[in-house]
């Protein structure tokens, strides 16, 4: 299966990415998280579910948030193993 994602599917994941991260900003979930973190943190999520097959931009966003607490968890697990936080383990 290929990585590669088309621009359309791109751009798609881009407004997921930025539907998410305000609503996340809107819940007061910060919890002393830079918005860096938090953004790379919530993209990944994106990833994933599109890599998955999802195409819809809503149940993305929805996605991203509803599975940030685990997407935290291997962004920091990689930042400690001093991997990219985008490589796989």
């Amino acid at each position: 299966m290929s990585n590669a994602f088309e621009s359309k599917d791109v751009e798609l994941m881009l407004r997921a990415l930025d539907r998410a991260c305000a609503q996340f900003r809107a819940s007061g979930r910060m919890d002393g998280d830079a918005e860096s973190v938090v953004r790379s943190v919530l993209a990944k999520a994106v990833v994933d579910a599109a890599q998955q097959g999802e195409r819809d931009e809503e149940k993305l966003s929805a996605l991203a948030l509803a599975n940030y607490g685990r997407a935290k968890a291997e962004f920091e697990a990689r930042e400690q193993a001093g991997q990219s936080p985008q490589e796989k383990p």
